[in-house]
């Protein structure tokens, strides 16, 4: 994936390695000769076996073999040689793709290589040898250790891609982890907190983004809607500045980079109204309607709109804070 697609999926450079360690692994490079392995995909036509018969109308995707084999240790060096068979459900040319990616501890997935390493699918139903190098899976600064990865399905839309189908996921014996990655894993907040951060968070930035494409797309609500959101807005305040401060520490802690969180940020921030300005008029008048009727009182504001979510932060902001003054 280019580094133009950083934001979207998470992916930053990650200096903080000790020079031995890439000193280490440049020795281990220059021992090995380059990666032979090449993108394959062998089509399959014997689909419509019984056995497969009910399941045509289901996306798939199995992994097969891989090499080196599960438990074996593999370095920043190492390639993965990943074996795949797939069914792709109403399939078109160049709009399925195979990918393998790494969950991160933003709770995101990186997805290593550049679009030339990419592959739309040629077939419904295939064969796959899919080549992964590690490199750059290691050089990132926000991957979960030990490494794990799914091989996705990945349905490409404009701008996005969204994953119709995963195989299980992989635990690998991932050795000489670069410095500095354990402690940034190790300040993330535990995964319900993110999990309900990412909720609150994107709660609050739908009524900013409906607040930016409502009253332009419809003059008629321009001085009450805009009345309005100003009014929730204030009312919530508080909970929105620790939200979004929230949020962004997040983004800085697992990016490593402040450039790279900045993206990230504004580009979560952005992504409720690039996708309400797609609406259709009645589409869009409808929602506009109903958020200025629950933005009107206490039922848009979040103790009540996002109740579990938000205690969760709060209750996970308290405790730091605790801990923090106790020091």
């Amino acid at each position: 994936m280019s580094r133009k697609g950083e934001a979207a999926l998470r992916k930053t450079g990650y200096g903080a390695a000790a020079l031995a360690g890439f000193c280490l692994m440049a020795a281990r490079a220059e021992d090995q000769p380059p990666s032979k392995c090449t993108y394959r995909e062998e089509a399959v036509t014997d689909v419509a076996t019984a056995a497969d018969a009910t399941r045509k109308d289901k996306h798939r995707v199995t992994l097969l073999a891989m090499s080196p084999v599960e438990g074996t240790e593999v370095r920043a060096d190492s390639v993965l040689e990943l074996d795949i068979e797939y069914h792709v459900a109403g399939f078109a040319a160049e709009k399925f793709i195979l990918m393998a990616g790494f969950p991160t501890i933003s709770l995101g997935m990186m997805i290593p290589g550049d679009k030339d390493d990419f592959h739309y699918l040629k077939s419904p139903s295939a064969k796959v040898h899919l080549c992964v190098p590690l490199k750059e899976v290691y050089e990132h600064g926000g991957v979960i250790w030990p490494l794990s990865f799914e091989v996705g399905i990945h349905e490409q839309y404009v701008g996005h891609t969204r994953v119709v189908a995963e195989a299980p996921k992989v635990k690998l014996n991932s050795v000489d982890v670069p410095a500095g990655a354990l402690e940034a894993q190790n300040k993330m907040p535990p995964e319900d907190v993110q999990r309900a951060l990412m909720m609150v968070f994107g709660h609050v930035e739908r009524q900013g983004a409906l607040n930016k494409v409502c009253p332009a797309r419809f003059p008629d609500l321009q001085t009450k809607f805009t009345r309005t959101y100003r009014a929730w807005e204030s009312r919530n305040a508080t909970n929105i500045k620790q939200i979004q401060e929230l949020q962004y520490e997040l983004f800085a802690v697992s990016m490593g980079s402040p450039t790279a969180a900045a993206m990230a940020f504004d580009a979560a921030r952005n992504a409720s109204a690039k996708y309400l300005s797609a609406l259709k008029d009645p589409k869009l008048r409808e929602q506009c309607d109903a958020a200025m009727e629950s933005l009107s009182d206490e039922i848009g504001d979040l103790p009540t709109a996002t109740p579990v979510n938000l205690e969760i932060v709060q209750e996970y902001l308290a405790t730091r804070r605790k801990s923090e003054g106790v020091k």
